[in-house]
């Protein structure tokens, strides 16, 4: 498998043991008409519109992509998110923030950040 593959598997693992959505991969057409594709598009955190995850070899562009479309932007350093692990995932979406509807907030969720 790819690095990104293995994330994309990641990230897919925390949405299922988390109870998230996740679609990943996921890809965006920018109002310049490029394509850009993202690892995922992790929904309700970061953003109302969810957070477009990338990895830190990102292409150019891309977070004025997700800008544009009013997302937040996550770049990650692959080696850390190859394969899914709980706490470390519980971490950086609490401190991306929870913005869906509070009744649908995680139980795991304390916003706690990494700050």
């Amino acid at each position: 498998m790819s690095q990104d593959e293995l994330i994309i598997k990641a990230w897919l693992d925390a949405a299922k043991d988390l109870k998230i959505e996740v679609i990943a991969p996921y890809a965006l057409n920018a109002k310049s008409g490029h394509r850009f594709n993202f690892i995922a598009l992790v929904k309700d955190f970061g953003s109302s519109n969810g957070t477009l995850v990338t990895t830190n070899d990102h292409e150019e562009g891309s977070p004025d992509a997700a800008e544009e479309q009013g997302a937040y932007w996550s770049a990650l350093y692959p080696e850390s998110y190859l394969s899914y692990n709980r706490e470390e995932f519980i971490a950086m979406l609490n401190d991306w923030g929870w913005f869906g509807k509070e009744k649908e907030k995680p139980s795991w969720y304390t916003g706690k950040t990494w700050s």
